[in-house]
């Protein structure tokens, strides 16, 4: 009678560890199919066990690694899988924000087809416009201004301060990304951001730290739009 146990507990347990060996091959194999864009291959992976819930070593998810390799196709598997689009990793960091960080537009919409949040930050205090702004992005930064428009007048992530107070037109400027910057004033006097004084001494710190890094250019574009405004509201 033990040998029979015996033989049926080793059975299951055998065939157990066959498919937890299974699971974790074909979880390998739908980081590869994620990481090297074979996106036909990653719902199939899902159907037949594939894990989505897992973590990289920096605790990150597969919703990151999309994020963070540019994968556009995978966000709708892994989302339709369970796999949470705001899900947080290292740092507080959404998959937005690393998708914002990297410049990959295509994600930036797949997530926000999913509903990802635009005004969610890390631990650090530092939105996924925060993040586009610094590194230049422009074209995810129009992406992210035409979310917040279109969520109505509570959210304006162009005048919302990163974890060491700047706003992200101070971090554009900084970095000399003037695409970005004449995105942002172009934004900023459309939706009237400019009304208030403390908005304005954000935009004069803003050509400040342009000059101060040496982008003269960038900071005489924005004093000569803060002029500009100066003379329209002289002229009403």
């Amino acid at each position: 009678m033990r040998r029979i146990l015996f033989f049926i507990t080793s059975l299951i347990l055998g065939n157990t560890l066959v498919a937890m060996d299974n699971s974790r091959d074909l979880t390998q194999q739908l980081c590869e199919a994620i990481y090297f864009y074979q996106d036909d291959q990653i719902a199939s992976l899902i159907e037949r066990g594939a894990q989505v819930d897992i973590r990289t070593r920096d605790g990150g998810t597969l919703m990151h690694v999309a994020a963070l390799v540019g994968n556009p196709g995978a966000v709708d598997p892994l989302a339709q899988a369970g796999l949470p689009v705001d899900i947080a990793g290292a740092g507080g960091r959404r998959p937005m924000h690393d998708a914002s960080r990297l410049g990959h537009c295509d994600v930036v919409r797949r997530l926000l087809v999913w509903r990802a949040s635009t005004m969610q930050a890390d631990d650090q205090g530092n939105l996924p416009i925060h993040y586009a702004s610094v590194c230049g992005r422009r074209d995810v930064v129009s992406l992210l201004l035409e979310r917040d428009e279109r969520m109505g007048a509570r959210y304006n992530a162009m005048m919302v301060s990163a974890g060491d107070g700047s706003i992200p037109l101070c971090l554009a400027a900084e970095g000399g990304h003037m695409p970005v910057v004449l995105l942002l004033l172009a934004r900023m006097g459309r939706r009237g951001c400019l009304g208030h004084a403390q908005a304005r001494g954000q935009v004069r710190d803003s050509a400040c730290r342009a000059r101060n890094t040496g982008h003269d250019n960038v900071a005489d574009t924005i004093e000569q739009f803060l002029e500009g405004m100066q003379c329209d509201e002289g002229n009403r």
